[in-house]
């Protein structure tokens, strides 16, 4: 019975994106998880563009951690979501979406150069703000810390990109962010973004929903205009840190 109830749920949406190919117009309801970090990159000009091309869409954005945005698509709560690290196991139809790197983050009282490379293990007294164990990233963070023998001061645990860098503008305290979540900010001048010289932490993030489902118009217009606005800040990275 359920492996029935999937082929006419199925069908049901399929016909739904026929009717709304016919009308001309993208309309509907989406449902989009997106983890804090990207939200912070490109969240603005995402949603600008798209409720201004597809005003007939009824859109939901949900900020949390990829756990979260992972359980709430097997849930059905989320049409999609970008989320990191890879998922593992779960109907999931899975790819990659944005490649990026992880940089120090710190407050112009910390006496870096903005823009420039830092070898993190030659910092003195480092006080590092790093996300919790719930989120996939920190033990990326923890194994690179550990691999590239840096000595940290203090380490103080948030999970919250705002109060982050709110906390580094204002303090000696440094964290570890991808580019992307502080790319509308560089001409920030309370905040130094430095380029890791001891390695690169990689930061892959993937887009994922049901494979039992078929990507409505709405859904496959987002991923659209959100892989534009990824692209267009890959090239700005490039372009900073060649």
């Amino acid at each position: 019975l359920y492996a029935h109830a999937l082929v006419i749920l199925r069908g049901l949406t399929d016909a739904e994106n026929d009717l709304g190919d016919l009308r001309g117009a993208i309309s509907g309801s989406l449902a989009v998880g997106l983890p804090q970090t990207l939200a912070q990159g490109v969240l603005d000009p995402v949603v600008d563009v798209y409720t201004k091309t597809f005003s007939g869409v009824r859109l939901r954005i949900v900020q949390a951690s990829s756990g979260t945005l992972q359980s709430m698509i097997l849930g059905k709560q989320l049409d999609l979501a970008v989320v990191t690290p890879l998922p593992s196991g779960g109907p999931l139809r899975v790819r990659r979406i944005y490649s990026d790197r992880m940089m120090l983050v710190s407050g112009a009282a910390r006496g870096l150069a903005h823009l420039q490379p830092c070898v993190l293990s030659r910092i003195s007294n480092l006080r590092l703000i790093v996300p919790s164990p719930l989120h996939g990233t920190r033990g990326l963070i923890d194994e690179f810390l550990r691999s590239a023998n840096v000595p940290v001061h203090q380490l103080l645990e948030i999970d919250g990109i705002a109060g982050t860098l709110n906390l580094v503008r204002t303090t000696t305290w440094s964290a570890l962010l991808p580019f992307i979540a502080v790319s509308r900010m560089l001409d920030d001048d309370k905040l130094v973004v430095s380029q890791i010289s001891d390695g690169a932490i990689p930061m892959d993030y993937f887009l994922a929903y049901l494979s039992t489902t078929t990507l409505s118009p709405a859904a496959s217009a987002f991923i659209e205009v959100l892989d534009n606005a990824l692209t267009s800040a890959k090239t700005k990275q490039s372009s900073l840190m060649a």
